[in-house]
């Protein structure tokens, strides 16, 4: 995937502790979360294309989602370099979004960008 393919990232974390999670980020952001949506969420915002949330659910997979430009051509060259298949799509026809999982068990959401 080349960086002009990508628009933004969402980087989900899960921690057992989530209070604690929420400290240690806000500490090492050097802020307090930009929003709290829900208890057991806490999430930043970081520089102009990327989200970092903390869930306390830690049953939770960690996830990696990035908005791109062109969801099949990504998909078409991850096939092609690495025989790696999508494990859903959420439209066949459209390719709105893919959804895998990396060999160490992260999910990851390739989403084509609507903004």
């Amino acid at each position: 995937m080349k960086s002009e393919d990508i628009v933004k990232a969402y980087i989900v974390l899960k921690a057992a502790d989530w209070e604690t999670a929420a400290k240690f980020y806000s500490v090492l952001l050097g802020r307090d979360a930009d929003s709290v949506p829900d208890y057991g969420v806490a999430e930043w915002r970081i520089g102009s294309g990327c989200e970092l949330s903390v869930c306390g659910n830690a049953e939770k997979p960690v996830r990696f989602e990035l908005v791109v430009r062109d969801v099949k051509k990504i998909h078409d060259r991850l096939k092609a370099e690495l025989d790696f298949e999508p494990e859903g799509r959420t439209s066949w026809q459209n390719w709105d979004s893919c959804f895998y999982r990396d060999p160490w068990g992260n999910e990851i959401l390739l989403r084509l960008d609507r903004e």
